[in-house]
């Protein structure tokens, strides 16, 4: 069974595994830059759900890169997701390695979920 960074504890509670941060490895390994932008691109015609009409897309594209080679993830979701990947994202992708993608994913997913963001919601 894969680890995922949950286990079960007593009683059934599921308690996180921790992995320690990776030694912060400088130069062509470590991701250096992590960009995030927000576009309000405009539709051609309102468009609408059924509940809301919108006139415009809102796309949130985040950057990390690591020397002259730059990865790209998006949404198409609020502008408040950037202050959520600025602020709770970047500081575990920046200096992480860039051959530990499973390690640097169960960071961020620990990292969102101390932020109160579980399964892509933020919960109060």
């Amino acid at each position: 069974m894969p680890n995922d960074g949950w286990r079960s504890g007593p009683a059934g509670k599921e308690d996180h595994i921790h992995d320690p941060p990776p030694a912060r490895r400088p130069g062509r390994t470590a991701a250096q830059r992590f960009e995030v932008a927000v576009f309000d691109i405009p539709t051609p015609e309102a468009e609408s759900d059924g509940t809301l009409t919108c006139t415009s897309t809102t796309v949130v594209v985040a950057e990390p890169s690591v020397g002259d080679v730059t990865g790209l993830g998006f949404t198409s979701d609020s502008a408040a997701c950037a202050d959520v990947i600025e602020r709770t994202l970047r500081p575990v992708v920046v200096g992480s390695d860039r051959d530990d993608v499973p390690g640097t994913w169960r960071r961020m997913v620990a990292a969102g979920r101390r932020a109160g963001v579980r399964d892509g919601y933020r919960v109060r």
